[in-house]
């Protein structure tokens, strides 16, 4: 009999990720709480905010009842997960989905260029080590595909009509949206016999640079001013600022990875679970016209 999900509980809820992603949960018909460390934070109406300190009591206590429990954390809680896996299999949770969402941290080259990614590897081999007790899964998804057009570090730059190409801007990367991350955890959960113990690839596209900044300037009609650099000379500079403790080298290294002409390491095309999850594609067009509206 297939293990039957209606309630969740992320971790994270009102954070860039957490939030669209309670939105989709709550579209998809589960029964979702955010956990949260004070009360009185702003969730979606109809999600039940859980508070908790984050004590292995108020944890478990918090995991009561609850079918999932979603790690949609930052970088700098990616070491509480453990904790929160913990109390999950002391609450008896079915199913745990650490904080991946975002560059493939199963490849060795990448494992070794972030220093983050050795971090998210740990919380799924103690996940693998406790799977008598629960389930997991990983959702992979490449960068936010949105997020990156609104914040410009995708390397088209929408607000200043400025684009950076790497290494010649023909690299294929596979981006999601969030709303593509939501409904992909959605459908994970919904299929849990089939992504149990997995990790889940999802995608909006797979594009280049090169494309991306034909379609921006198709939908903005204005000519980019455009700039070549080459990923590895950001990855020497975020190599370098990290040294010095200037954490937006993390960046750096991100974009030496997805777009570095050299292994293809942001191209999942290979690896999609899109078909069997039953998630559509969005066109990049599409996901422009949206982003630059919302300006």
């Amino acid at each position: 009999m297939a293990v039957q999900i209606k309630n969740v509980i992320v971790a994270g809820a009102t954070g860039n990720l957490g939030g669209p992603l309670v939105n989709h949960l709550v579209e998809a018909g589960f029964n979702v709480s955010g956990l949260t460390r004070q009360s009185g934070v702003l969730l979606l109406h109809g999600v039940k905010e859980v508070q908790s300190d984050y004590s292995p009591d108020s944890l478990v206590q918090a995991f009561e009842g609850q079918d999932a429990v979603i790690a949609a954390v930052g970088f700098g809680a990616l070491g509480d997960q453990k904790k929160l896996i913990d109390a999950a299999i002391k609450a008896s949770v079915k199913v745990f989905l650490p904080g991946e969402f975002g560059s493939d941290t199963t490849n060795p080259d990448i494992k070794s260029a972030l220093p983050f990614a050795g971090d998210k590897s740990s919380v799924v081999d103690y996940l693998k080590d406790h799977e008598s007790q629960i389930n997991w899964v990983g959702v992979i998804s490449g960068p936010f595909f949105d997020m990156g057009l609104t914040a410009g570090f995708l390397g088209v730059d929408l607000k200043t009509k400025k684009a950076t190409l790497y290494d010649g801007g023909d690299v294929p990367l596979t981006v999601s949206t969030l709303g593509q991350v939501g409904r992909g955890v959605a459908a994970s959960l919904r299929n849990l016999d089939q992504t149990a113990n997995k990790f889940v690839y999802i995608s909006s596209t797979t594009i280049t640079q090169n494309r991306l900044l034909e379609a921006a300037e198709k939908v903005t009609g204005k000519k980019f001013e455009v700039t070549h650099v080459s990923t590895a000379e950001i990855r020497e500079k975020g190599y370098e600022k990290l040294k010095n403790h200037d954490y937006s080298g993390v960046l750096d290294l991100l974009q030496s990875i997805w777009f570095g002409k050299d292994k293809n390491l942001g191209d999942h095309t290979g690896l999609l679970w899109d078909e069997k999850l039953g998630l559509t594609p969005e066109s990049a067009d599409d996901v422009l016209h949206s982003v630059v509206a919302s300006f």
